[in-house]
């Protein structure tokens, strides 16, 4: 495919956009729609060598694994808010 670099392990995405979608070309629109959808993957997503999906599924960890932080990253994720959750009920699934 034109622009794609070898790459040593993984998969790279390459699109061929029409001109009214280029909007769609840039990183930080990659960026946000990979946050928005792709987050919780477990697997690092890197645009341009830096990893997008920086929140983990705290669900699926064991419940003394995760920290007080990660909690806080997570609620403040979800709810799109800066300030600490009143309450915590840590169900894990799979």
């Amino acid at each position: 495919a034109t622009g794609a670099l070898p790459s040593a392990r993984g998969s790279r995405i390459v699109m061929q956009l029409k001109e009214s979608c280029k909007d769609y070309a840039s990183a930080e629109k990659v960026k946000a729609i990979i946050k928005k959808y792709s987050n919780f993957v477990a697997f690092p997503v890197r645009v341009n060598g830096e990893v997008v999906n920086t929140v983990s599924a705290i669900w699926a960890q064991e419940i003394s694994s995760v920290t007080e932080e990660q909690y806080d990253e997570f609620y403040r994720f979800i709810s799109n808010s800066y300030d600490k959750p009143k309450y915590r009920l840590h169900f894990r699934t799979d």
